[in-house]
């Protein structure tokens, strides 16, 4: 009994330094994640792509690729398509879909809380589907790689929705995240997340094994334009649950 309320302790203790807003009910909840009329986001757009130019790169050192090659319609090993499937979390406008179907990403799909998103995604062409980032409804293992930018800070439980990220990433898979550093939550941003030392007490409550590619500052990464005091999370998934 006494080992048990120790943990729960611990627990609690490693839990006491990032932030999380309180609701009545989901209702509430997302009624406050509601941002604007749907839109095109621009003014994200260059530091989405500037993450880009980084993530691909290491996504390819990692054998995270599955290119496919039309000899008859291209030069040889000219790339046509690339068969990743990819997840994007939280899609807003749907655009990093877009971009990546530029890219010859083929397989994508996004996630967005609110129907009004997605039905607006869909009117332009980008595959994004109604859910939760809290309960995906995917089946284990679905992806090689999960994009999942500016989402965490307006969650409930970064815990949770890391192990659920860690959940239906394929084993060896990998997944970026990044969000900004705060001290305090407010209106949208329901979950506070102080610093580095936070970000790595939260890992360590993870319930999948991983390897880090980069946890860090944004801007310590030469190719990422930070957006603010923004942190990164971008791990490969293990081989075995670490619970």
């Amino acid at each position: 009994m006494l080992k048990t309320a120790i943990k729960k302790i611990q627990k609690l203790f490693k839990k006491a330094e990032y932030k999380i807003s309180s609701f009545e009910n989901y209702k509430d909840y997302i009624e406050i994640q509601y941002r604007c009329p749907p839109k095109e986001f621009l003014d994200a757009r260059l530091k989405i792509v500037s993450s880009f130019v980084y993530i691909l790169p290491e996504l390819e050192k990692n054998d995270i690729t599955s290119p496919v090659t039309h000899k008859k319609e291209a030069i040889a090993n000219q790339l046509m398509e690339n068969k990743i499937s990819i997840l994007d979390v939280g899609s807003r406008d749907g655009w990093v879909i877009e971009f990546l179907n530029s890219l010859g990403y083929t397989n994508v799909i996004g996630i967005e809380l609110h129907k009004e998103y997605v039905d607006y995604c869909r009117k332009k062409g980008r595959n994004v589907i109604l859910g939760d980032v809290h309960n995906l409804k995917f089946d284990n293992e679905s992806f090689d790689f999960i994009y999942c930018r500016h989402v965490l800070e307006h969650c409930l439980d970064p815990i949770k929705v890391l192990s659920e990220l860690l959940r239906v990433a394929k084993e060896k898979g990998a997944i970026y995240c990044s969000f900004p550093m705060q001290e305090k939550v407010f209106g949208k941003h329901t979950t506070a997340i102080p610093n580095l030392r936070t970000v790595n007490k939260i890992l360590k409550n993870i319930d999948y094994n991983f390897h880090p590619i980069y946890i860090g500052k944004a801007i310590n990464n030469s190719f990422i334009i930070p957006e603010g005091n923004e942190a990164i999370i971008f791990i490969i998934k293990g081989n075995v649950k670490s619970k």
